[in-house]
């Protein structure tokens, strides 16, 4: 596998969510592979938050990962869009 994602293939999953406008409609790896591909096709990312969830067992796990020259601007950037979740 490369680490070019430029001319990766869209899922199914993918295609649906774009037309549905419905995040139920594909997987955290879709999701994750399109962004990626955006940033490959010249997005010119500046701050990048990755959050995510995971099951253990029983329990519930997280993980966090960011790449941002500034904490005030993360969360700047967690609220606004934890709003757009809201009103959408």
């Amino acid at each position: 596998m490369s680490d070019e994602y430029r001319d990766y293939p869209k899922s199914l999953g993918e295609v649906k969510s774009a037309k549905s406008m419905d995040s139920a409609d594909w997987t955290p790896r879709e999701c994750l592979i399109n962004m990626l591909r955006e940033i490959d096709n010249g997005l010119n990312v500046d701050l990048l938050i990755i959050s995510l969830r995971y099951k253990d067992g029983d329990k519930s796990r997280f993980r966090f990962s960011q790449s941002s020259n500034s904490g005030i601007d993360s969360v700047g950037l967690l609220h606004h869009n934890a709003t757009m979740m809201i009103v959408e």
